[in-house]
């Protein structure tokens, strides 16, 4: 220790308010004074005699600082709390009316000021204090008060569950049960396939009430079996092109990402979108998973983008943020996207498939956390959901299949641009929790064939997502921000390949079409619709366009032949 003769020793003693002190802190306290030393009950480490500790006005054996030591401050992460809470109040202004956030008992940022306020009415508190702590005859007057006998209260409560109900723990907005109870009222279902849809049946006990949007890839002369409890709509090709004309381009062929054109139908706040081989999975209890009420309990809670916490998501009941986590930021943010993962198949890449064809996912990891602000990642739209009214705009999978030089990377597409435009916005994405189990691992060699391009060009893409910057204005909302984002795709990207001028085209009339869609000024006619489609979702229907079930055209047949 400074002052102490290498071999000597002499104990610290406490001083009268408490804190540790050596005999060096009181005999130098002056000459740290003023020379660039530390004052009060700092143990300075690392230094054997008083007369090596003080030189030149600083430690010596630390030397000087550098030059521009104040100047060195790299780019943040955390806003301020004015800006967090001004944002929230520029949120809630311009989504009134829209579902509130399901209330979950999560600490706030008002409870450093309860507590504080709690500790002034039991003592004074020298708020200056460098030397000691500040708040310990008010605490001890707060425990007197409530009692504590190492694990609970044994007096009385009272005034701590006080500061629970004026603010400490969040239990604002509807009940959970009141939204989650009547989700098929706030959330769409958007399916596409090639095949028959008779999985749905292993689904009936979640999906039966909510309104379904399948999207038929590929031949649109192709008649698909659908369950007959299901209430659904469906849109081939031909419906596509009556909807968008000459901008249907814009929808992909032969490619999952045709789901786009159900995302463009739905008028519901929320979509949860599967694909067809996928089922419900086994949870940690030995349940089936109820994905769509989870991934609704990720979107109606936030998001924390700007802090990890530890321990996951803090809104998750039987959580909450751990210590060190800035009150500041514990409000989080509104919620866009929910993306899930899997059971049995992980979402592999095809050079990856190859090399481990055997790996199976059989662990459920029962957890869900916030991917932060300025980190991409890889989204998979077999099992994910997402906030239409926050990010719809900006949620557009990408131009692939027919006529395009590259495949599966439509969905890797939304999940980073949504991201880019999410993080310009404030909001959040979710990912973990729930899980699906996807069953059939798609053909490894043609996936490799679709991905080629893509193993390639996802190193320029996503260094060019990572550091692209958004101007304030396109902070308005994700269709602004998702159209000036094209832009930089047309011109950056476009350098690479002209593909990417074509896909920046796309991206700003996706944008063009869902706003007139938002204003009604697209008509949706399917060519098919459930027998239980009812209100809402009872309408017209474009039986001209519609494939024939094999019946009818073999009874169509029969009576030809008959004529002849």
């Amino acid at each position: 220790l400074p002052g102490t003769s290498v071999g000597e020793h002499k104990e610290p003693r406490s001083s009268e308010h408490g804190e540790l002190t050596t005999p060096h802190t009181k005999e130098h306290g002056k000459e740290h004074k003023g020379g660039g030393g530390h004052t009060g009950s700092i143990l300075g480490l690392g230094h054997h005699s008083s007369s090596s500790y003080h030189k030149g006005g600083h430690h010596h054996g630390y030397g000087k600082p550098p030059e521009g030591l104040e100047r060195a401050r790299r780019p943040g992460i955390i806003p301020s709390a004015e800006k967090v809470a001004q944002d929230s109040k520029n949120f809630a202004a311009r989504h009134q009316g829209s579902i509130p956030a399901i209330p979950t008992e999560t600490t706030t940022p008002q409870v450093p000021e309860l507590f504080r306020g709690a500790l002034r009415e039991r003592g004074k508190i020298d708020e200056a204090a460098t030397d000691y702590l500040p708040a310990e005859k008010a605490t001890r007057a707060l425990e007197a008060e409530v009692g504590w006998d190492g694990e609970r209260f044994d007096k009385d409560p009272s005034v701590v569950e006080g500061l629970r109900s004026m603010g400490g723990l969040s239990t604002s907005g509807v009940s959970a049960a009141a939204v989650l109870g009547n989700l098929p009222k706030y959330m769409d279902v958007v399916i596409p396939s090639i095949r028959d849809l008779d999985f749905l049946n292993e689904w009936r006990q979640f999906l039966e009430g909510f309104h379904l949007i399948l999207v038929q890839d590929g031949d649109p002369d192709k008649y698909l079996a659908i369950p007959d409890w299901a209430d659904y709509e469906l849109y081939n090709r031909r419906d596509v092109e009556a909807a968008l004309g000459d901008r249907s381009w814009i929808i992909s062929q032969r490619d999952a990402s045709v789901r786009n054109f159900g995302f463009l139908v739905s008028r519901k706040k929320l979509v949860y979108t599967v694909d067809d081989d996928c089922r419900p999975a086994v949870g940690p209890d030995g349940q089936l998973v109820n994905v769509l009420v989870e991934h609704a309990r990720n979107l109606l809670s936030p998001s924390t983008p700007y802090f990890f916490n530890t321990v996951y998501d803090p809104f998750r009941d039987g959580s909450d943020f751990v210590r060190g986590y800035p009150y500041s930021l514990r409000a989080g943010v509104a919620t866009a996207v929910s993306h899930g993962l899997w059971l049995h198949n992980y979402d592999y890449d095809a050079p990856t498939q190859l090399l481990k064809v055997d790996e199976r996912n059989e662990r459920y990891v029962d957890a869900t956390v916030t991917v932060p602000k300025g980190v991409l990642y890889p989204l998979c739209s077999m099992n994910v959901a997402f906030d239409r009214e926050l990010i719809g705009p900006a949620f557009m999978q990408g131009l692939m299949g027919t006529g395009q030089p590259w495949a599966r990377y439509d969905d890797m597409w939304a999940g980073w641009a949504s991201k880019v435009v999410a993080d310009h916005l404030g909001l959040g994405s979710k990912t973990g929790h729930p899980y699906i189990k996807h069953n059939k691992a798609s053909n490894p060699f043609t996936n490799l064939m679709k991905e080629y391009k893509g193993l390639e060009w996802q190193e320029d893409v996503t260094r060019f997502l990572d550091t692209v910057q958004l101007s304030q204005a396109a902070a308005r909302d994700a269709g602004t921000a998702y159209i000036e984002l094209s832009w930089r795709v047309h011109e950056t990207l476009g350098k690479l390949n002209p593909y990417f001028q074509r896909l920046g085209l796309a991206m700003r009339t996706w944008v063009e079409v869902w706003r007139e869609a938002q204003q009604g000024q697209v008509k949706f006619v399917p060519s098919r619709r459930g027998s239980q489609a009812t209100g809402a979702h009872a309408g017209p229907v474009a039986h001209d366009r519609a494939a024939r079930p094999p019946d009818a055209r073999s009874a169509t047949s029969r009576a030809l032949r008959a004529s002849v």
